[in-house]
């Protein structure tokens, strides 16, 4: 099976006792239950989605459109009785697997947003009358967004219930968190959203924690923006892509394993001081738990097609976002794809 790959080695996951791990990577594929499994223990994590790409408002001048970076993809998991399954008509499960969310340069005077992070899931279809299917969903971020005349917007993180969305910078709108949310709590209204909703993105209205990218519990840490680069972190999920920032702002992005905004486990870009013809640091990938956030890109003086924003870490981190003065054109960073681990005793 393309992308599957298995161990006996856990690791940081705490299981052990004859647990068999099973990673699938692939984008689809069709998983059955072993023979001698009497349950199953299965992680889903979401897709992060990218950042936006950079363009010169005038060429081959400094004046710049700054962006916002992808948030991250959520984190879902469930404890699973194989008999039950079986009871249920249930003998394999179909896996989809996020691919990955790709940043695109911008073009003259015209910005290009993030694609948005797609979608994983588990899927047991019951086929004995009276009984449910089995379904474990991680949704992904929301893409970073891009303006012409306004720095963009960072995207919302992926939730257990919805995806994240891209904002508006019409409106100077954050993007939108994937639900499950509590009203005035998880829908941008505090610095860390609680249970499986992901991290708002952060707007523009300032550098300051409570206008940055959110961080989550399960859910995927929102992106950054360009006036405030500081992406979310997650506990469980994925972080979110750092915000293209301005000259000499540090533009980290989210860390996994920590809700504190602008998490530095991935390390992070002070714009405009780092060497020329590089890109911005991408984010940290992990075989257990999820991938860090890619750092944001502010542009120098100097046109380098290398000059990107961070790839977001493997599983689920969000792409950072690019700004940079380039006649090029570059992409932003690129998120990561999503990934199912299913362990089975």
């Amino acid at each position: 099976m393309s992308g599957l790959t298995h161990s006996s080695d856990l690791g940081a996951s705490g299981l052990s006792g004859g647990w068999r791990l099973f990673r699938l990577t692939a984008t689809n594929s069709a998983w059955g239950i072993p023979s001698h499994a009497a349950m199953l223990y299965i992680e889903v994590i979401g897709g992060g989605a990218a950042g936006c790409g950079g363009w010169a408002a005038d060429q081959p001048g400094r004046d710049v459109a700054d962006g916002g970076g992808g948030g991250g993809g959520a984190m879902a998991w469930g404890m699973y009785s194989v008999a039950s399954l079986k009871t249920a008509g249930i003998t394999a499960l179909a896996v989809t697997v996020a691919a990955q969310a790709t940043s695109s340069p911008g073009s003259s005077l015209t910005p290009s947003d993030g694609t948005d992070g797609n979608t994983s899931s588990v899927i047991g279809t019951a086929t004995t009358s009276g009984y449910g299917n089995m379904a474990l969903r991680a949704y992904g971020g929301g893409g970073g967004m891009a303006a012409t005349t306004n720095g963009g917007v960072g995207g919302g993180g992926g939730g257990t219930g919805s995806s994240g969305a891209k904002g508006s910078t019409a409106s100077n709108t954050h993007g939108v968190a994937g639900k499950p949310y509590v009203a005035g709590v998880m829908d941008g209204g505090e610095v860390f959203a609680i249970g499986g909703g992901g991290g708002a993105g952060a707007d523009n209205t300032g550098g300051n924690l409570a206008s940055a990218g959110k961080s989550a519990e399960y859910g995927g840490g929102g992106g950054g923006s360009a006036n405030n680069s500081t992406a979310g972190g997650s506990i469980f999920g994925a972080g979110g892509g750092g915000g293209s920032g301005a000259w000499y702002i540090a533009s980290s992005g989210g860390a996994w394993n920590n809700y504190t905004q602008g998490g530095t486990s991935n390390g992070f870009d002070r714009n405009g001081a780092v060497s020329e013809g590089e890109s911005a640091t991408h984010g940290t990938s992990r075989t257990y738990g999820c991938g860090d956030g890619g750092a944001g890109y502010h542009g120098y003086a100097a046109d380098h097609a290398a000059e990107i924003g961070g790839d977001g870490g493997t599983p689920g981190g969000g792409g950072g976002a690019s700004g940079t003065n380039s006649t090029g054109h570059v992409r932003g960073g690129h998120g990561a794809r999503g990934e199912v681990r299913i362990w089975a005793i």
